[in-house]
């Protein structure tokens, strides 16, 4: 456990250092180091050092009543998880007028801790009418993080006299550990790495994988589409081609192509006269090609006609 952190009422000096109070008083005036109040019993040198002896560090910080000023506070920022509060209380018992009330009121981070009544039946005073240091206040459940500690003292304003003064004596927190704090940041760091990073990596895979697959499928995609194309074009004829392939007559060789169109015409092959012994007879061909040879194809009508001679 972290040693408590002493903060005291005032400033404290240590041979040629003073360290100075964080402790910040509202109204400065209306508090007052080691004053005693009036009408208080504690007047004598012995009561005054017996006091010193109670209190730390033999200081405290007297609120001083003003009848015109019924708010008087303290504030101190602290980095703690716990914090207590010390004061010194003082019967007004040369003054039986003083009969009046007031509270102190704990805030930690502007929310209300707790409020004490002050009254001389809510404490036990000594021979000399002044409590021992005694803690008012504590807070032990904070979060390891800077806080703020305000006290507010009030009282009736012009009504009659509080019957006790309060004076502070010290304020104590435990800081919290740093490195402990960043200790654990780190760890929980550290896991939240583990945790993310192959989460990261199973989505980075799963995603390769989908980039892969969507190329796959894009180039079957191309694939197909050119295969359908050239089947699509070994397979197209041209307009108007179809049922008008020409057919070429037969000819015999050294025969000439006859020209224009060849419908309804004799076409007549003669070689050389009248033939030798041992040659084929010359021979002589009628041909009629049909009537329309663009209307799909030849004719049944198609007749051929062969004349013999010597």
């Amino acid at each position: 456990m972290s040693n408590k952190v002493v903060v005291d009422d005032s400033n404290v000096t240590i041979g040629n250092h003073t360290a100075v109070s964080p402790i910040v008083y509202e109204p400065t005036q209306s508090w007052r180091l080691n004053v005693m109040c009036d009408d208080c019993n504690v007047t004598g040198e012995d009561a005054l050092g017996r006091l010193r002896d109670t209190v730390y560090s033999g200081t405290w910080t007297l609120a001083w009543w003003e009848a015109d000023r019924p708010l008087l506070s303290i504030n101190l920022n602290f980095n703690g998880t716990s914090v207590e509060a010390y004061f010194v209380l003082l019967l007004r018992s040369l003054d039986s007028n003083s009969t009046g009330s007031s509270t102190l009121t704990f805030l930690i981070d502007n929310t209300v801790r707790r409020t004490q009544r002050v009254t001389p039946g809510d404490f036990t005073f000594g021979p000399d009418d002044f409590t021992p240091r005694t803690m008012l206040f504590q807070a032990a459940d904070l979060e390891p993080q800077p806080h703020s500690l305000s006290i507010q003292w009030t009282h009736g304003g012009r009504g009659p006299r509080p019957a006790v003064s309060v004076a502070l004596d010290s304020i104590e927190f435990i800081p919290f550990d740093v490195s402990i704090d960043s200790s654990r940041s780190g760890s929980n760091t550290k896991l939240i790495a583990s945790i993310v990073v192959p989460i990261a990596v199973v989505l980075a895979l799963i995603f390769g994988v989908f980039l892969w697959w969507r190329r796959q499928r894009a180039g079957k995609r191309r694939q197909a589409q050119e295969m359908t194309e050239v089947d699509a074009g070994s397979e197209a004829i041209p307009s108007g081609s179809r049922g008008s392939r020409s057919i070429q007559p037969f000819l015999a060789y050294g025969s000439e192509q006859p020209s224009g169109p060849l419908k309804g015409r004799q076409v007549v092959h003669d070689t050389h006269g009248p033939p030798e012994a041992g040659h084929p007879p010359s021979y002589q061909e009628a041909l009629t090609f049909p009537n329309d040879m663009s209307s799909g194809g030849p004719s049944q009508s198609t007749s051929s006609q062969t004349t013999w001679t010597r």
